[in-house]
């Protein structure tokens, strides 16, 4: 797992502990590239995507790569349509995953 959150530039651990209590998300994108013979999806870092900010938009670059890169190998199609369909769902939710890695517990966000 990549260490970094993109996004979070400038921002201190309570900044980013208060945005995710607004209900900003930590996501991850997918994308597949294929081989000579074999496809292989994989996962972007993790972004933060703030209150009212797109969720797309960040996995625009991964789903241009998946585009220009997926569909080569064997079973390049089969993957790469899901990691599309995600990508522009906003990406795989894993705020909850960061949140238990900073030793936050559940009610440290609001609804949760």
């Amino acid at each position: 797992m990549d260490d970094a959150i993109r996004g979070v530039d400038g921002m201190t651990i309570d900044d980013l502990r208060s945005a995710l209590r607004r209900g900003g998300r930590c996501v991850r994108y997918q994308f597949v590239v294929s081989g000579i013979l074999l496809s292989r999806r994989r996962s972007s870092g993790i972004y933060f995507i703030p209150v009212g900010a797109s969720a797309v938009t960040p996995g625009l670059l991964w789903s241009l790569i998946t585009v220009l890169f997926g569909w080569w190998g064997f079973p390049g199609p089969v993957l790469t349509i899901p990691a599309l369909v995600k990508n522009f769902q906003g990406g795989d939710d894993v705020t909850g995953k960061v949140m238990a890695a900073l030793r936050w517990g559940p009610d440290d966000v609001d609804g949760g």
